[in-house]
């Protein structure tokens, strides 16, 4: 516990006068930094502190001097019109209750700096937070422009394949229908060649008979011509045997004999070159044909 010793009263002047005070460079320096911090001098720290308007705590000080100055006394000592009856309590050890408070102060503190230390790693992980998720969302707007022209794509891709489903079953039934087509037209080419052979074979017969008729009609020609020449002479016998018998005034038997079968004879052959004209006619026609075509 602290203890108390007695106090004392002072009496304050309103005029200043100059102090000289021995510090060391420690205290000095802290006192220097003590009225940086406050933004005023050293001198003025020091009529502050003097004046109970400026109390410094720690919470290892060993004294402890409590200075009571009446409000009404301080306005006249700052006027510098009248003094002031300032009452001063020192106390001696180390003030619990100041420790404390200085203790919750320096872990306020500290606490203190540890939330701003947090608040801005906070701040700076949502600015980090905040710039992934602007890229996600540039991201998925990209993707979701991706995606429209995927689908656009697809249905391009889809109505394409439609169009050549289309096509290729024209194409199949064009294929289908030039089969059936190719397949009448090998059968009619078929047809068409039997029927040739089957021609070819007629006109071969045809000109095999019509070189047989025009061999057979060249053959009757030459045997007509050979007997209108045997007729020629034995027309011409037979117009010359009449004076012969006449010359030798009489008819003789055996003449008449050779007579009758010379006549007999010219009228068989005569028959027989009637018989011939229409086969020699139908000949000729033939030729005349051959002629015609060839």
């Amino acid at each position: 516990m602290a203890r108390r010793r007695s106090k004392n009263s002072i009496q304050s002047s309103g005029s200043k006068s100059k102090l000289g005070v021995s510090l060391t460079p420690t205290a000095l320096d802290t006192l220097s930094k003590i009225a940086k911090k406050a933004e005023i001098s050293k001198s003025e720290l020091f009529e502050r502190i003097a004046g109970g308007t400026i109390a410094i705590a720690s919470h290892s000080a060993q004294t402890t001097i409590i200075i009571e100055t009446p409000p009404e006394a301080t306005s006249q000592s700052s006027s510098g019109t009248a003094q002031s009856q300032t009452k001063i309590e020192v106390t001696t050890g180390v003030q619990e209750s100041q420790a404390q408070d200085d203790d919750q102060v320096i872990q306020k503190d500290e606490s203190y700096q540890d939330l701003e230390e947090k608040l801005a790693e906070q701040a700076n992980f949502i600015a980090e937070l905040q710039q992934q998720l602007s890229e996600q969302q540039a991201l998925v707007n990209q993707k979701a422009e991706n995606y429209q022209e995927i689908q656009q794509k697809s249905a391009e891709q889809n109505n394409l394949i439609t169009d050549l489903q289309k096509q290729l079953e024209e194409q199949q039934a064009l294929v289908t229908q030039k089969a059936e087509n190719y397949q009448e037209i090998q059968q009619k080419s078929a047809e068409q060649n039997n029927l040739i052979t089957d021609l070819q074979k007629q006109l071969s017969e045809q000109q095999t008979l019509v070189t047989q008729k025009a061999e057979s009609y060249q053959e009757i020609q030459q045997k007509s011509a050979e007997q209108a020449n045997l007729i020629a002479e034995l027309r011409q016998q037979l117009e010359e045997q009449p004076s012969i018998i006449i010359q030798k005034d009489g008819s003789d038997d055996s003449l008449a004999q050779v007579y009758k079968e010379q006549a007999d004879r010219i009228a068989t052959l005569q028959k027989y070159v009637d018989q011939l004209k229409p086969l020699a006619k139908l000949g000729k026609e033939h030729l005349n044909r051959k002629h015609r075509r060839f």
